[in-house]
């Protein structure tokens, strides 16, 4: 059975802080992907702008749309074998 958990949440302004301070960055449309290798197992953050969505409702919306794509795809992103932290930044204005 294929295992559609997360891992661990990327969560408080420190780690944010963190990966966007001393992590690289790469634009793969439509995210901004930052990320910060480490030894311990991946943790992903998941962010969309209020700058470009004002309303709570569609940030949350792209956020939940986002998760659930990690979910299905999330034996790719592991078989890559990497750890750290992982931030991705929803950034174009379509929803």
């Amino acid at each position: 059975m294929l295992d559609r958990s997360m891992p661990p949440r990327l969560r408080g302004f420190g780690s944010f802080d963190r990966v966007f301070e001393q992590g690289t960055h790469f634009f793969e449309f439509p995210f901004q992907v930052r990320y910060l290798a480490g030894t311990q197992p991946m943790s992903i953050g998941f962010s969309v702008p209020k700058r470009r969505f004002q309303k709570a409702v569609d940030r949350n919306l792209l956020r939940r749309r986002m998760r659930a794509a990690y979910r299905l795809h999330r034996e790719t992103w592991e078989s890559q074998g990497l750890g750290g932290y992982l931030v991705l930044v929803y950034s174009t204005n379509d929803i």
